[in-house]
């Protein structure tokens, strides 16, 4: 329980993340649907959930899933970073631990953004991913949510911005 009421304040600590990705403000059971969602098809032991901490102050949670939507690829299925910690290096410094635990084992990292600001799209950008699709997509709900996926090659090091940090655990 300790460690889900640490995921819940990260995700308190987020909410421009939740408002940018036009989903409802995070509760309780946001955090446990983060904890066990995986794509249809795709074993739950695919998912590789993460509290990342610096120190003893926890900083980031992460969901992965490995070999989807490809074998060969590792999908950032969420990346939650308090926004007071934001373009601090932190991104960076997790997505480096990311390519260094999953190089050799996967050739990508890909993610998806949920109507990127001009902003946030440049930021992945200069760490070094490239868009693969970029698309309006209609939803059930009648709604349309712009989508933006982007894909990282590995073994490839995430470009280093002003801050460094020291590699995170993942």
């Amino acid at each position: 329980m300790p460690q889900r009421n640490a995921l819940m304040k990260l995700y308190r600590g987020a909410l421009v993340y939740f408002r940018e990705n036009g989903a409802p403000m995070p509760t309780h059971a946001t955090v446990e649907t983060d904890l066990h969602r995986v794509p249809e098809g795709i074993k739950p032991s695919a998912l590789h959930y993460r509290l990342i901490s610096d120190g003893e102050k926890p900083v980031a949670a992460m969901a992965l899933i490995l070999g989807y939507p490809q074998d060969n690829t590792l999908w950032l299925r969420r990346l939650i970073l308090p926004t007071a910690l934001r373009d601090h290096g932190y991104e960076q410094a997790i997505l480096n631990a990311v390519v260094a635990k999953y190089q050799g084992q996967m050739t990508d990292l890909q993610t998806m953004m949920i109507n990127a600001t001009p902003e946030r799209l440049q930021f992945w950008q200069d760490l070094g991913f490239t868009v693969i699709s970029d698309e309006h997509v209609a939803l059930a709900s009648g709604d349309v949510q712009h989508q933006t996926v982007l894909q990282f090659s590995l073994p490839s090091v995430v470009k280093s911005g002003n801050d460094q940090r020291q590699p995170m655990m993942v």
